[in-house]
């Protein structure tokens, strides 16, 4: 999998203490002004397009010199290895995004972060959730990646619950991201009473490793004279 050397995951048998993976050293502790991180939270790095929008983010906000936690609900996917050692990455190491929410608690409590970004409708409203339960001291923004209506018209009957909580639950959020104007617009119409918190921005569409691809030399036969 690819595991990054600094991960910290969080016991199963205490929610409020770290624990280092066996490879990972203690953390040292400092005298410096702490600067609260940016802490992004996502379900995994699973190779997905929000996944890569929260990775891009992580990245970019620590080459300017900011202080980033990438908090996942379970440190997997094929994006793990991207992860830059500049990125502090915290494994909820829990089975399901819901299941999450106590260990997120302990988490937002400890290291207070100045503000938690999430997205994907799971994991908004754990998010959203979160700050339900830690009153007014977090500060949460939640990204919606795809239009809501569709979403709800086309998703499963899990998914349209999941969809009807988050409904709920934006109105309480400090912002909302949404990744094109259309994705905006829609939603304003869905959830009125939190129009006037939603901004559009749009996710990155070049990325670090577009040059390497676009020298490669594809393989499908439709792209040589086999074709």
């Amino acid at each position: 999998m690819g595991v990054r050397s600094c991960e910290l995951v969080i016991s199963r048998h205490s929610p409020s203490k770290y624990v280092s993976r066996p490879w990972c050293p203690s953390p040292v502790a400092t005298t410096e002004p702490h600067q609260p991180p940016i802490a992004l939270f996502v379900p995994s790095m699973r190779g997905g397009g929000a996944e890569r929008a929260m990775l891009a983010l992580a990245a970019g906000l620590a080459k300017r010199g900011v202080p980033v936690d990438l908090v996942l609900v379970r440190a997997e996917g094929e994006y793990i290895s991207q992860v830059p050692e500049t990125v502090r990455l915290i494994d909820l190491d829990s089975s399901r995004t819901a299941t999450s929410l106590l260990k997120l608690v302990w988490y937002l409590r400890r290291e207070r972060p100045a503000v938690l970004l999430s997205t994907l409708a799971h994991a908004n409203v754990v998010a959203l959730v979160a700050k339900l339960l830690l009153s007014k001291r977090l500060r949460v923004l939640a990204r919606i990646e795809n239009t809501f209506s569709e979403m709800f018209d086309n998703g499963y009957f899990k998914q349209r619950q999941i969809l009807r909580l988050l409904k709920l639950l934006l109105p309480m959020s400090d912002g909302i991201v949404a990744i094109s104007q259309g994705v905006a617009d829609d939603l304003g119409r869905v959830v009125p009473a939190a129009s006037h918190k939603i901004m559009t921005i749009y996710s990155p569409v070049v990325w670090p490793d577009h040059p390497e691809k676009a020298a490669a030399s594809p393989e499908h036969p439709w792209f040589n004279d086999e074709g």
